[in-house]
């Protein structure tokens, strides 16, 4: 990751705002990881299938990727991506296309890309360009 001070400035503010994005996320993610199943609504009977565990851990891919990405902009980026792509896949394998979910599905999608995507363009905007001296 290019330091801060050698950095585009507008680069700079979207990667902050990308890591703030990334820090709530973090923040609501493991408070519902450790909240108590009487909390969370949950039954303790009801079987959950192994695609769906898989398909729940995909986004556990893209909140790793999301923490990477403040140190690995692209390669954290495109485990972000990856695990909202996976997540979807085995998602619609285990329950097929069923309109209802569509909605929910896509919000939580657009919650991990939001954060992804301006890692991408944080990358894009700090790479060296061509023919730019590079620092020793």
């Amino acid at each position: 990751m290019p330091e801060d001070s050698n950095s585009n400035p507008s680069a700079v503010i979207l990667r902050w705002i990308a890591r703030g994005i990334s820090l709530v996320i973090l923040v609501v993610v493991l408070l519902i990881t450790f909240m108590s199943p009487s909390e969370s609504g949950a039954s303790a009977t009801e079987l959950v299938a192994p695609i769906e565990w898989a398909a729940l851990g995909m986004y556990g891919l893209s909140v790793v990727g999301l923490l990477v990405a403040w140190r690995w902009e692209r390669l954290g980026a495109l485990l972000a991506l990856l695990g909202v792509i996976g997540h979807d896949v085995l998602f619609y394998l285990a329950k097929g296309f069923q309109p209802a979910y569509l909605a929910g599905n896509l919000i939580i999608a657009m919650i991990f890309l939001l954060p992804a995507c301006l890692y991408v363009i944080d990358w894009w905007m700090s790479r060296p360009q061509v023919g730019e001296a590079q620092p020793a």
